[in-house]
């Protein structure tokens, strides 16, 4: 049937005095009842570990209390529905009707800024009026729940009253607060075991370092999370991974504002987190101008925003950034946060480690391949060369067929032994060490043009100074790349090298006057898929451009972060 409301407020409990007058005594009963009902609901909310329970003795407590005819505990869940998790009625006919016209009264709670609702309401088929009284369950980030009573219109409610049920719904908030609280600890620390179970098995390091991602994702209900990296010999950041909400690791980042590489002199928030060494919280984002990620972060609903770092005892190595729905965060979250951050540095650090050590196995394998080249075909050709010579001082002793067969043999073997000893100083890059770039070009350029065919030129413009040691190896191995390619391919007669140090860039070009090629039909073997992703890993441009007849030209911009010098 319908529900009629009124906003006309119930008349005043009266309670009848003993007739013997024992005030003392109707006092002690009250007392007793007041006493027996709040300890139990006090009770459970220290010890229950189940949110069930305790919502079932406070249901029960308030109709102890209040002498009502029904008691009902309801917790607002987003995106649910609103029903009475708990409740207790004296009426088994009525119990149904009690709960419509609870979850009425909840609702009406929720969508007011009323500290309590109180009202008169039509309840079951005799069409009596009854009484309905609401207060709310608060938690840190506002209403949780709600508490409702029903007992007869002619009973109504004391302010006494009213105090009570909201004393029963703060009880209710500490309780389902410490319930949450223990079981959000009891699974960020099984998550945590589970990291770092992951971690000791050496997982690869995008896949463990997107399961931490999903795991603060999914224990925090954060709307993002986002992990950087930091480069410090470039000194600017980068986005390793992305968690959405709904589970979901976005390798490919390109949405977000901060896809590519950026300096750290571009984020002001990456300076506040480096002084402080620990996490940082922007409660309100919208507001914050220095977040870059502002309006990004608002579009996924995002109003906080929690920034952990990544960092050892002796350097950054990048930071977490979290997206939340709310700016407040306990104690215990944030040490969690931490130790989870701790387990990301240390996969971070082992990975730069293990990195480390296959270069240096790398360069042990170079040095290995550059003495057998040396010892075995740069000697062997610089023998048959010497045989050859040998037998050309005796021409007169030659048929003259045989000496032009002789002088072929002496080329090729001058023309192999020069392509031996490029093998060898492309394998021995390391040996350059101790030259700055424009000198390692020079000695480079004379080692591996010596018996070639090109005469080249190298020249530097603006003036030199030292870059990161990895940005000077790859713009080496990629001049070297170029170099060799117009050598044995071009066919040219001329090579030119520039150099050019710029306020805020490195430019390296490779032109020779060749034959040219077709980039889009060039055979592997060229090298240059090897030379686009040495230019990737230091973030530069790299350009070739070729056509048949008109020779080739290799252009590497590098950007040099802040235009400043580089600090070992």
């Amino acid at each position: 049937m319908p529900h009629n409301t009124s906003s006309e407020k119930p008349p005043a409990r009266t309670n009848s005095l003993p007739q013997n007058g024992d005030l003392q005594g109707a006092a002690n009963v009250v007392m007793s009842t007041l006493e027996e009902a709040i300890g139990a609901i006090v009770q459970a909310a220290v010890s229950e570990p189940e949110s069930d329970r305790l919502l079932e003795t406070a249901a029960e407590g308030l109709l102890m209390l209040l002498n009502a005819e029904y008691a009902g505990v309801m917790v607002h869940r987003p995106g649910a529905p609103l029903t009475a998790q708990a409740a207790t009625s004296t009426s088994a006919r009525c119990s149904e009707e009690f709960r419509r016209v609870a979850v009425a009264a909840a609702e009406r709670l929720l969508a007011s800024q009323a500290p309590v609702v109180e009202y008169l309401q039509v309840v079951g088929e005799s069409s009596r009026p009854a009484a309905v009284l609401a207060a709310p369950i608060f938690a840190r980030t506002g209403r949780m729940g709600v508490v409702v009573v029903i007992r007869p219109a002619d009973g109504g409610f004391t302010p006494q009253d009213r105090v009570l049920a909201e004393l029963v719904a703060g009880i209710l908030a500490a309780g389902i607060q410490r319930i949450h609280t223990d079981h959000l600890a009891l699974s960020q620390w099984a998550a945590l075991r589970r990291t770092a179970a992951t971690l000791a098995g050496r997982p690869e390091l995008h896949d463990f370092l997107a399961q931490i991602l999903a795991v603060i994702g999914e224990e925090m209900a954060a709307t993002c999370v986002v992990l950087w990296l930091y480069n410090a010999q470039h000194d600017t950041l980068s986005i390793a991974e992305v968690y959405e909400r709904g589970g979901s690791i976005c390798r490919d980042v390109g949405a977000h504002p901060d896809a590519v590489s950026f300096r750290t002199s571009d984020m002001p928030l990456w300076k506040r987190i480096v002084k402080a060494a620990d996490v940082i919280l922007l409660p309100d984002v919208d507001a914050d101008p220095a977040l870059r990620a502002r309006v990004w972060l608002v579009g996924r609903n995002s109003r906080a925003m929690l920034m952990v770092p990544l960092t050892t005892s002796e350097q950054m190595v990048g930071c977490i950034t979290i997206g939340a729905d709310a700016g407040d965060y306990p104690p215990e979250d944030l040490l969690w946060l931490r130790t989870l951050a701790q387990q990301a540095t240390l996969a971070v650090h082992l990975a730069t480690l293990a990195e480390q050590s296959r270069r240096a196995a790398i360069l042990e394998e170079r040095n290995r391949m550059a003495r057998e080249i040396h010892d075995t075909l740069a000697q062997g050709f610089t023998g048959i060369l010497m045989q050859i010579e040998a037998l050309e001082d005796r021409s007169d002793e030659i048929p003259s067929d045989c000496l032009t067969h002789l002088a072929k043999a002496r080329e090729l073997a001058r023309s192999s032994l020069a392509e031996a000893r490029r093998s060898v100083w492309s394998l021995r890059l390391h040996a350059l060490e101790g030259y700055d770039l424009a000198g390692a070009f020079t000695r480079l350029i004379g080692q591996m043009t010596v018996g070639a065919q090109a005469a080249a030129s190298f020249r530097v413009h603006g003036v030199p100074r030292p870059l990161p040691s990895d940005t000077e190896a790859h713009i080496l191995r990629i001049g070297l790349e170029a170099l060799t390619n117009a050598i044995k391919h071009a066919a040219a007669s001329r090579i030119r090298i520039n150099l050019t140090f710029r306020r805020a860039s490195v430019r390296l070009s490779v032109r020779d006057d060749g034959k040219g090629f077709e980039v889009s039909d060039v055979p592997s073997g060229f090298g240059l898929a090897g030379m686009r992703e040495r230019a990737h890993c230091i973030g530069a441009k790299l350009a070739i451009r070729s056509k048949p007849g008109e020779g080739t030209s290799v252009v590497l911009e590098v950007p040099i972060p802040n235009g400043e010098k580089h600090k070992p």
